[in-house]
């Protein structure tokens, strides 16, 4: 499953053992980034918890075979010149969803934010005859609760919020 250069870069660039690396992909605990054009290798980022960071390995989905193991930084000097054809990007979701997979506790999902605001909360606007503008918050949302829950939850209170009658209606 690792090829020989595979096992080489996991042991320089990890401190997983290969048994823990693949326990890790056989539960997918990974999210795919991107792809290599005209290939069958496909880019996984995953967490490593004994490094207390984010890694990629690159798969030959046709082979079934792991080529090699990168680091981010390493990953993305190679997506910016252009070598790969990504599928999306490395976005915040992405480092959330892979680290809530393998490290649920982590303080980066249980520390309070680092702008110290424990609540964010959803406004509405409108002008009003006089141009005057007015503002009412439509919901709050308490931020731990949001790092441990997955982005569908996240989006169905959103959206339970947002069918509620705007404010901005009254002002038409």
């Amino acid at each position: 499953m690792l090829t020989e250069h595979a096992k080489l870069r996991l042991e320089e660039r990890t401190s997983l053992s290969h048994e823990e690396f693949l326990c890790l992909v056989s539960r997918k605990r990974y999210t795919k980034v991107g792809f290599e054009r005209n290939s069958s290798r496909e880019h996984h980022l995953f967490f490593s918890s004994p490094d207390d960071g984010l890694r990629l390995f690159v798969m030959d989905a046709a082979a079934g075979v792991i080529v090699t193991v990168l680091c981010c930084e390493y990953w993305l000097n190679l997506v910016q010149r252009g070598n790969y054809q990504t599928v999306g990007f490395l976005a915040k979701s992405d480092f959330v969803d892979v680290l809530r997979m393998e490290s649920p506790e982590h303080r980066a999902l249980t520390y309070p934010p680092l702008f110290k605001k424990q609540f964010f909360k959803i406004w509405d606007y409108a002008v009003d005859a006089d141009g005057a503008r007015r503002t009412k918050t439509l919901g709050t949302f308490r931020i731990a609760d949001w790092v441990r829950q997955s982005k569908a939850c996240c989006l169905e209170q959103i959206a339970g919020v947002l069918e509620k009658k705007p404010f901005s209606d009254r002002f038409v």
